[in-house]
């Protein structure tokens, strides 16, 4: 692969990036899965994970860290490092290919990590501390008190009916 092309960014953003401090910095981006699955000419009729997969090289090797599918930090980071980071995800193969399909692309920085109630909303945290409906068995924490649905329970709506599903024994209330 030929050695990637050299981004020159605007004085504008250049002043706008030299003013902010070294910190937490993310890049989130959003992929038309469409654009990406579609047969020609309406898309690249490829798989979604090889492009996910090539994203997600790019950052990692810059050390960034991922919190979730599309939405990755990295600590005690300059900002016109992250900038460039960004854009170099263009960089991705073939050439123009996610230039043709990203719905959004963006950088941000977290100032403090205090709004994070990932932990506290999740089963077991303090706003979670009980079950509210059956639950896949395999999905309760020994720190939630739980036993095993009734015979006649109801399957949740929106869960697709399986032989697993249909098993009392494999949900909690």
């Amino acid at each position: 692969m030929a050695n990637p092309p050299i981004v020159a960014i605007t004085l504008r953003t250049f002043l706008l990036l030299a003013g902010m401090p070294q910190g937490i910095y993310g890049i989130s981006y959003d992929i038309s899965t469409p654009q990406t699955e579609r047969d020609l000419p309406h898309g690249w009729n490829a798989r979604r994970a090889q492009t996910y997969r090539q994203l997600a090289c790019r950052l990692e090797c810059r050390q960034f860290t991922r919190l979730q599918r599309s939405d990755w930090v990295r600590e005690n980071m300059d900002v016109i490092t992250t900038y460039y980071t960004m854009l170099m995800l263009g960089d991705i193969t073939p050439p123009g290919k996610l230039s043709s399909m990203v719905k959004g692309l963006k950088m941000h920085m977290i100032h403090h990590w205090l709004l994070d109630v990932t932990q506290d909303i999740q089963l077991g945290g303090q706003y979670a501390t009980m079950l509210v409906g059956p639950t896949p068995s395999g999905l309760v924490p020994a720190n939630v008190p739980s036993i095993e649905a009734p015979e006649d329970f109801v399957v949740p709506a929106y869960t697709r009916h399986s032989d697993a599903a249909l098993d009392a024994a494999n949900w909690r209330v």
